[in-house]
């Protein structure tokens, strides 16, 4: 505050100065070359205002250029000293670490920013993705805050000139066809923040309270993420309690449908959207399956499996989903299927599965779809 005064004042003498008849002289002003050059640049100006008649003493010019030097050093002490009052943070993410030693001020945010949002860091966020089109956040007051903020397309060039110093998103986008890699950002100083559950082994909903505990300790934030971490902890497991006690055999399966490609399918393994699929109550049917945590299948694996229910991921894209409907309902091999029997379905917005805080509505949409005598 005290440095952006000194800024408003030094100003108010320029303006001052621009009326005096000559530039400062002396040895002291002499050496201040920054303000000599300044001076003689907007030469122009000073003629014509004196032409208008605009004339200082030189006496009072000096003692306002001087107090303009004071105030100048003082304001960057303070600004140093703010400095000096954020300290250094330290955070693992992935496996690399990063270092702060002062708060960023423009963040790119490159997935649905709900954590973000959540934590009140809305006024940092400069832009966001494009490719987030598909992840718009369902929270009630989030994608509100989005509406005045910027989309910028994906590109190196992009984010080094929408003036970012912290970008925030999956693994994937710190590539060099996209935002650019972590040296390729470093280089220009911006620093690359990997969602967590998109750089550890199995995603769960401990990955996601990481980054709002990470958020919290970059923004100096804790204690909103400590609340916001401790609420979120509270839903699931009220979710939870709900189911605690139902039996492994009559346990709910699900077949997670996340998009279709000629004759195959693609799901999940693990990750995120499995681990929901848990926490409510139920088992996902292809867990384990492969060793990546999305992979592609055939529709033998939907037999072999025999899902009681479909979990259908919307990107948002009405034809994309209609496709995999009449994928699922046309099959004649999956006739006989209790979830395509029973039209058992489930469509959740993709933001529910990806990285942030919608994944509690998408745990309790789970529990109450399969188990809705438990939720009445």
């Amino acid at each position: 505050m005290l440095f952006c005064c000194a800024q408003i004042v030094k100003f108010y003498i320029f303006t001052l100065l621009l009326r005096s008849d000559e530039p400062p002289k002396g040895s002291f002003f002499m050496r201040t070359d920054c303000y000599n050059t300044a001076y003689f640049c907007i030469s122009p100006v000073i003629s014509h205002s004196r032409k208008r008649g605009f004339k200082m003493k030189k006496k009072f010019v000096l003692s306002l250029l001087a107090g303009m030097m004071i105030l100048s050093s003082f304001g960057t002490g303070v600004f140093a000293s703010e400095t000096a009052a954020y300290g250094e943070v330290t955070i693992e993410n992935g496996d690399r670490t990063l270092t702060f030693t002062e708060m960023p001020t423009g963040i790119l945010c490159c997935y649905s920013g709900e954590v973000l949002m959540k934590l009140g860091l809305d006024q940092y966020i400069i832009g966001t993705s494009t490719n987030n089109k598909g992840r718009i956040s369902p929270l009630e007051g989030v994608a509100e805050l989005f509406e005045g903020i910027p989309e910028i397309e994906r590109s190196h060039e992009n984010a080094v000139a929408c003036g970012a110093d912290l970008i925030v998103g999956e693994v994937s986008a710190f590539q060099e066809d996209r935002w650019g890699t972590y040296d390729m950002l470093e280089e220009k100083g911006i620093t690359s923040y990997v969602l967590t559950g998109t750089v550890v082994e199995d995603e769960t909903m401990d990955s996601i309270y990481q980054d709002i505990e990470n958020m919290g300790k970059i923004f100096k934030v804790e204690e909103r993420a400590e609340k916001l971490i401790f609420e979120t902890k509270e839903q699931i497991a009220a979710i939870e309690a709900s189911v605690a006690d139902i039996k492994e055999e009559e346990k709910v399966t699900a077949f997670v449908m996340d998009s279709v490609s000629g004759n195959e399918v693609y799901t999940t393994s693990a990750g995120l959207e499995s681990n929901l699929i848990e926490l409510a109550g139920g088992i996902n049917a292809t867990k384990g399956m492969a060793d990546s945590r999305w992979f592609t299948t055939s529709v033998e694996t939907i037999v072999a499996t025999n899902p009681d229910v479909m979990i259908f991921n919307d990107y948002g894209n009405e034809e994309m989903l209609q496709e995999s409907l009449d994928f699922i309902n046309n099959n004649e091999a999956l006739a006989d299927v209790p979830a395509v029997a029973n039209q058992d379905y489930i469509i959740i917005p993709l933001a529910y599965a990806m990285h942030d805080l919608s994944a509690v509505e998408a745990c309790k949409i789970f529990a109450e779809a399969f188990y809705p005598e438990r939720f009445l």
